[in-house]
C-alpha cells in the first residue's frame, strides 16, 4: 500500500517509518491542498493534519485514494460530501487533545481575568512586579471555591478560620499551612 504522509514534523518521521516498515511510504513536511499537489499521484491513503485542505481537486488527483486520515479532531478542512461520492474512508482522532484544550481555554481565562499579561509586560519593562489591589483583600481567597477541579486533582487551601466554619463552605481540602509550604 502507497501511504504519503503531509505536515510530518522531524521527531515523527521515524516513529512513522518503523511502524509503516512493510508499507511504501512517503513523508513531507509541506501541507496539501488543491493548488499544491505533488507529482506522485498513485497514493492510496494520505495521512495529513490540520493546515492540509482536502477538495474535490485534491482527491480528483489521487485515482487511487482509499482513505484519508487526519491527524486531528477536527475534519472540517476535508470536504466529506465529495469523499463519500468517491467512496473514500476519513478517518480521524477523536478525543485528541481534549485535556490540553481544556486546560489551555482554563489559563486564558485566567490570564485574561487576572491581567498575567500585563503582570508580565511590567516585570520585562521595569524588573519588578507591585501588587496592586490583592492586599490585604479576599478577591483571592473566596472565588477559591469556585474553581472547577478535574477528577484526581486536588485542591489544598489554609485558613484562619475553624474547620467547622470552612468545611461547608470550600471544595477543597483544608491542611494545616506547614503541609502545605512543604508540598
Amino acid at each position: 500500500m502507497k501511504i504519503a504522509f503531509f505536515e510530518v514534523e522531524g521527531w515523527e518521521e521515524r516513529m512513522i517509518r518503523e511502524s509503516f516498515s512493510g508499507e511504501k511510504v512517503a513523508l513531507g513536511r509541506d501541507k496539501i491542498t488543491s493548488l499544491d499537489l505533488p507529482n506522485v499521484k498513485d497514493f492510496e491513503v494520505l495521512s495529513i493534519f490540520i493546515d492540509s485542505r482536502i477538495d474535490k481537486g485534491v482527491l480528483d488527483h489521487f485515482p487511487d485514494l482509499k482513505c484519508i486520515a487526519t491527524r486531528s479532531t477536527g475534519y472540517d478542512h476535508i470536504d466529506l460530501a465529495a469523499c463519500k461520492e468517491k467512496g473514500i474512508a476519513v478517518t480521524y482522532v477523536p478525543g485528541y487533545g481534549d485535556n490540553t484544550v481544556a486546560e489551555f481555554a482554563f489559563g486564558l481565562l485566567l490570564s485574561l481575568t487576572r491581567k498575567i499579561y500585563q503582570g508580565v509586560d511590567q516585570i520585562k519593562e521595569t524588573g519588578s512586579f507591585e501588587l496592586t489591589g490583592l492586599r490585604g483583600s479576599r478577591t483571592i481567597r473566596i472565588p477559591t471555591r469556585n474553581l472547577p477541579r478535574r477528577p484526581g486533582s486536588r485542591m489544598w487551601t489554609w485558613t484562619r478560620c475553624s474547620r467547622a466554619q470552612t468545611s461547608s463552605r470550600f471544595t477543597a481540602r483544608i491542611r494545616k499551612r506547614h503541609t502545605i509550604l512543604s508540598a
